[in-house]
């Protein structure tokens, strides 16, 4: 699930939910892993960055 709160493309009504989930998991010392595989396609095929140094925390 933490992947998903890191790495899932998410719309702008739920940005500010995804942020502060990210904030919370960071806050709890889990830090952002590599970028599952399955997430690193979807991005692609909607045409997101799919490089993690591109893809800041919201």
């Amino acid at each position: 699930m933490a992947e998903e709160i890191f790495w899932e493309i998410t719309t702008p009504e739920h940005a500010e939910a995804q942020r502060n989930c990210q904030q919370w998991l960071l806050a709890r010392g889990i830090e952002r892993m590599p970028m599952p595989e399955h997430l690193r396609s979807k991005r692609e095929a909607f045409g997101y960055p799919t490089d993690e140094a591109d893809i800041p925390l919201l």
